[in-house]
């Protein structure tokens, strides 16, 4: 008997499917969102931002200064650039836990392609942070 009591409630959860969903919406007045849901929202809000802020000093420099504002421009957004490029790892990460469909090894080669470019080729390389290239 106590073994059929157990069973019970888990059977009614499946003929009621979303039942639990309605019950939250009610009680709470909303339906909470998965922890990886609501950590996705912010990781590219973050980048959106991050990025952001680059394209907009490197903008404003150079509607300021126009040419001559090159040389300058990779040591005002070179540190954002390098932080936002080391977060990008966490797109490796994300499929691995499960957060997003897909592989490991492309966003992996991606991120570390340009990785490369911006910590072993223009990092120890100062002549190239002055190119308008960069």
């Amino acid at each position: 008997m106590e073994e059929d009591s157990d069973e019970e409630p888990r059977n009614i959860m499946k003929d009621y499917p979303g039942m639990y969903d309605r019950l939250q919406k009610e009680e709470l007045g909303f339906r909470s969102e998965s922890f990886k849901k609501v950590y996705l929202i912010f990781y590219n809000l973050f980048q959106f931002i991050g990025f952001m802020y680059i394209l907009v000093v490197m903008g404003i420099r150079y509607s300021r200064d126009n040419a001559e504002s090159m040389p300058g421009t990779y040591e005002a957004v070179g540190n954002a650039l390098k932080f936002i490029q080391l977060i990008q790892y966490l797109e490796v990460m994300h499929p691995i836990f499960g957060y997003t469909k897909g592989g490991a090894l492309i966003p992996f080669l991606q991120v570390s392609g340009r990785n490369f470019v911006l910590f072993a080729m223009l990092e120890h390389e100062p002549r190239m942070m002055t190119k308008p290239v960069v």
